[in-house]
């Protein structure tokens, strides 16, 4: 599917497989906010949002750009106030509609949606059924989001509840040394192609040419990170970008934001609750700032996302998932360079569009070609991406300064 312009959205190639992964996002939304007591569903988490928020956000959705547009009787299924509520996110608790009202707005609109793929109007106008398996897409990233603010809700109660009991992650061990995927360099292609699902910023495919470079292997581990710590990291304005420092002094960052330490002790906030700190697992949650520090500081720096996605076009799209269950980032196993899962990766590179980029026409919501300056690349996914979300040129991206996201660290290096 090609989502830059809507007139150019094709069907996908098994309709009954998309409405069924309609069904099955629909449901996985709501059992992601089961554990929630009532209350918790509409707090505004530090950062983010109320998790009720993206319950009806991701519903609004539907309601704006499928069924308005192209369901037969374009009827205002919601209330005529959710336009001001759910088209961007509040700054202060979601006190109405009520968990009972937006779920009765989800099942309404769900109910609309079935009916619309069961009028046939999928096969005979292929752009509706583009729109859905973006809208699809979309509730997908908005339950990583989900997460996120469930992790900074809990992570700001005294009490640092766990949102779900963790499944034994295995013994700790420490992690293998780090080594060097080499690249020869030279003409790349990124970005996606006229086939298959895409968001419109990773269109249009184009040339790259990259001089020889290297990535790390593995993300680097809560211990090297340590070291960074304890070597005065946080205290040598040196190592940081201009920007980056003026953030970290603003921020009165001493360490990466989950880290709790006790005695000589560090303990991690987790959706799991409060862990120890397992030196051999990703370091996660950190900013570009602080990824960047550390990259100086160990003689290396950050990745151009396409030399990521060079890497990656070359190795199998899986890696630790939400799917799993377990929702931290693990130590690499032998072999395994975690290009996917675990953590999303930060790159140098900025999120501005592609050569020869369109963006949507007409606008969809989010989808609408906006580009937040500041903001930085991410790529690979996380331990809480669902699975279908991923492909080697999916592009995230966050500002500088987040601290929020499922975010973690390789390194990169020129190869002379």
């Amino acid at each position: 599917m090609d989502t830059t312009r809507s007139d150019r959205l094709t069907a996908p190639a098994d309709l009954a497989a998309l409405t069924d992964a309609f069904r099955h996002t629909r449901n996985d939304s709501l059992a992601l906010c089961a554990p929630l007591a009532e209350g918790e569903l509409t707090c505004v988490a530090p950062g983010g949002t109320a998790p009720l928020w993206h319950l009806g956000h991701t519903t609004w959705f539907l309601e704006t750009f499928l069924l308005r547009p192209f369901a037969e009787q374009a009827v205002v299924v919601g209330h005529p106030l959710y336009e001001a509520v759910f088209a961007q996110p509040p700054q202060a608790p979601l006190v109405r509609p009520t968990v009972e009202d937006v779920n009765a707005y989800r099942r309404r609109i769900d109910q609309a949606v079935s009916e619309l793929a069961a009028s046939g109007e999928l096969e005979r106008q292929p752009h509706i059924a583009g729109l859905l398996e973006l809208a699809v897409e979309h509730e997908h990233r908005h339950q990583e989001a989900l997460l996120e603010d469930i992790l900074a809700l809990y992570g700001a109660s005294p009490f640092h509840p766990a949102y779900r009991e963790a499944s034994a992650p295995g013994e700790r061990t420490e992690a293998r040394p780090l080594g060097w995927l080499e690249h020869p360099g030279g003409e790349v292609w990124t970005g996606a192609g006229a086939e298959g699902f895409a968001l419109a910023d990773e269109r249009p495919r184009h040339r790259r040419w990259l001089p020889p470079f290297a990535l790390a292997d593995r993300l680097i581990t809560n211990g090297e990170y340590l070291a960074f710590v304890e070597d005065g990291g946080y205290r040598r304005p040196e190592l940081w970008l201009a920007a980056g420092w003026r953030a970290r002094c603003a921020g009165d960052w001493h360490a990466p934001p989950q880290w709790l330490r006790a005695g000589d002790a560090w303990w991690t906030m987790t959706l799991h609750g409060l862990l120890p700190l397992d030196p051999a697992a990703p370091v996660a949650h950190l900013s570009y700032y602080e990824a960047d520090a550390y990259a100086r500081w160990a003689g290396a720096r950050l990745p151009d996302e396409a030399e990521w996605e060079a890497l990656a076009a070359t190795r199998p799209v899986a890696g630790r998932l939400r799917a799993d269950g377990l929702f931290l980032p693990r130590p690499a196993d032998e072999g395994e360079p975690q290009l996917y899962g675990d953590l999303w990766e930060w790159t140098r590179s900025p999120y501005a569009p592609y050569p020869g980029h369109r963006p949507p026409c007409p606008p969809l919501g989010e989808y609408d070609g906006r580009f937040p300056p500041g903001h930085l690349v991410l790529r690979g996914g996380a331990c809480v991406t669902p699975a279908a979300r991923l492909r080697p040129t999916l592009r995230e991206h966050a500002a500088a300064d987040c601290r929020r996201r499922f975010t973690g660290l390789r390194l990169a290096r020129d190869l002379d």
